[in-house]
């Protein structure tokens, strides 16, 4: 519940921006959510019942089961920990293929946290040549082409559960795309998630990570960017 702190705080960030789009929750906490956040037009929401940190943080896996989702030409998805600087049109704006847009990570996928544990040495070899780095699961765009394949990817996770680690889902999401050769690191001139120590960034929304699951740590970044930043 404390994650709704969060996401007023995105929410608010968004329409700061000028953003007057639709908005899909998903998520247990309907109720809990149109009590805490102002919207201008009614969000949509996508049940989802979860027993630990893991199940919440892959509900983002689960936007194929909403039916209306095919109805929107583009899609962002946003965890709760993010501040938006600018006009999310930005991003819409960039995805034009049939990929799916994310931003980098500060190490190759071949470390441990962003996919390391399940790939092999193939793979491996073939990350260090191409220099891939790891993609951050906090934000990404896509059409709705591609919607379908993140039932796929939800498949993959659940069969791999022994490989995962501290990053949940996010090494999932990273090796399925490089297999499928889906990711497009475009997002990275716009978004940064090294929300830690942002002074100087001037792109359009910041992921604010820290240890998965750490409320307190967020909020405070959150905050006290908002704070130093005049926003």
């Amino acid at each position: 519940m404390d994650y709704l702190n969060l996401t007023k705080l995105c929410i608010e960030s968004l329409y700061k921006n000028g953003y007057d789009g639709d908005f899909l929750f998903i998520s247990e906490f309907e109720n809990e959510i149109l009590e805490k956040i102002e919207f201008q037009k009614k969000p949509y929401f996508l049940f989802s019942k979860n027993e630990n940190l893991f199940q919440s943080s892959a509900n983002k896996f689960k936007i194929y089961q909403f039916q209306k989702i095919k109805d929107f030409e583009k899609i962002l998805f946003c965890d709760s920990d993010i501040l938006f600087l600018k006009n999310p049109n930005i991003l819409f704006d960039k995805i034009t293929e049939d990929e799916i847009y994310l931003c980098k990570e500060t190490d190759l996928m071949s470390h441990e946290l962003w996919g390391g544990n399940l790939i092999d040495d193939f793979e491996r070899d073939d990350i260090f040549k191409k220099n891939i780095y790891g993609m951050n699961a906090g934000i990404f765009g896509f059409n709705n082409s591609m919607v379908d394949i993140f039932k796929d990817i939800e498949e993959y996770m659940l069969k791999n559960m022994d490989k995962g680690n501290n990053c949940l889902e996010q090494p999932y999401l990273n090796v399925f795309l490089y297999r499928k050769n889906l990711y497009n690191d475009s997002f990275s001139d716009e978004v940064t998630a090294k929300g830690y120590h942002m002074n100087n960034f001037h792109g359009t929304a910041i992921h604010f990570t820290t240890d998965s699951g750490n409320y307190h740590k967020k909020i405070e970044k959150m905050i006290s960017f908002k704070k130093d930043n005049n926003l």
